[in-house]
Order: C-alpha cells, then structure tokens, then sequence
C-alpha cells in the first residue's frame, strides 16, 4: 500500500484504511473533505454502540411505514405520499406477513424449501442390471457380466448375461500366459457347462482363463471380461 496522500479523493482507497492513525501521512497529508469521508467510513464500518435514548423501535416503526407506502405506489403506479391514503401499520403486508401469526407457516414454508433442496440435489438413481454370482455390474455397455459356479457334481457351470443385440455367443479359453486353448462358437443360450468327461477340444484340466464374446453376424458386439477358473 502507497504511503501517498489521499487526496485526490478515491473511494476505493477508503478501504482497509480505516485502522490508520491520524499522524500517519496518508490521513495527516489528506484534504478536509478526504479525511471527513475517511472518519465517515469508520463510523460505517464501526458505528458502536446505540447511542443513549435513541429511538430504536420508533425509527423501525417509521422505516416499516415508508417501505409499505413504497411498495403500495410501486404496485399501483402511484407517488408515494400524494392522493394515497396511508396504510395503517395494523394492515400492512409486511406487518402481517412477519408477524406472529405468520411465523409458524413461514417456518413450515422453509423447511419444505429445505427439504426440496435437499430432493433435488441427490445423486439420481439408474437402473442397474442384474448381475450374477460371483461377478460385478459391467462396466461399459459393451461389457457382459459374468460369472462362474462350481457345482455338486464337479462340473463348472459358466454364466452370463443375455445380450439383446447377440444372435450368438463364442466362449474363449486362454492359458495362464493368456494364449488361447480352446473355443467353442455358436452358442444360443447363456450358460455352458465344463464337465470332467466333456471338456472343449484342446482344453485341459487345471488352471485357465475364460471370456464370453456376443457375436452379430461375424462382428463382435460385446464381451465380458476374462476371469480364472480351474477347469475340471
């Protein structure tokens, strides 16, 4: 900040100089009429305390009355105080609006705006699709939920969910070094079952990976993601 005069008078350079002595040269080095609205701010920012006998609730009252006579010329293209009768304080807007009768409804009236807010700002809802066991909603919407069961009888039942553009499905089965074994095309249901006694061509027994593709035509529409089984 500038330890220059004050003067010529600038507004903005009232602010944060109302704590400065009155020997600091800015203040010292001022005119009449810079020092006089520099005193002025302070009194705005500080007023202190209400002076001893003042009229407080006759200044409201008077302030209520001028602010209802405005509003009431504003709303009828009236002067206020010409060819208007005043309105009395019994029968004002604002008197009733804010007075004690009111205030149980204005309270009702916010706690419905709070609430409302508070509808509004949560996260929507989407609809989730429903996902198997054992696996996680997809991701994308080319992705197709999967999962695998190992049943009673020691077969391994792989499942997922149908996909509605799919004319077909195509199981894939990879090593753990992500080569593929084995595959098995043209399935139209959404499940297959691995059996001790009739594994895919090409796939062994142990440890493997697997995935689902959805199939249009030749083109591949989706697939899920490729999870470890242990083949029987």
């Amino acid at each position: 900040m500038s330890d220059r005069p004050l003067d010529p008078f600038d507004p903005d350079d009232l602010a944060g100089l109302e704590d400065l002595p009155e020997d600091d040269p800015r203040v010292a080095g001022a005119g009449p009429r810079t020092r006089a609205q520099l005193r002025a701010y302070r009194d705005f920012v500080a007023p202190g305390d209400v002076p001893e006998g003042a009229r407080v609730a006759e200044a409201e009252e008077r302030l209520a009355r001028a602010l209802e006579r405005e509003l009431s010329a504003s709303a009828t293209g009236g002067v206020p105080g010409r060819g208007a009768s005043p309105v009395p304080r019994s029968e004002g807007f604002w008197t009733k609006l804010l007075g004690p009768r009111m205030r149980p409804a204005l309270a009702f009236v916010a706690l419905v705006v709070v609430i409302g807010g508070v509808w509004l700002a949560r996260p929507a809802r989407h609809a989730v699709a429903p996902v198997l066991r054992g696996s996680s909603a997809p991701s994308s919407a080319n992705e197709l939920a999967s999962a695998s069961v190992m049943r009673s009888d020691g077969s391994v039942r792989l499942e997922w969910l149908h996909e509605p553009r799919a004319q077909s499905y195509t199981l894939v089965f990879l090593s753990p070094e992500l080569d593929e074994i084995a595959r098995v095309p043209d399935l139209h249901e959404t499940r297959f079952d691995l059996r001790p006694d009739a594994r895919p061509a090409g796939l062994p027994a142990g440890p493997a990976l697997w995935r689902v593709v959805a199939m249009r035509g030749v083109d591949e529409i989706a697939r899920s993601k490729t999870a470890a089984i242990t083949v029987p």
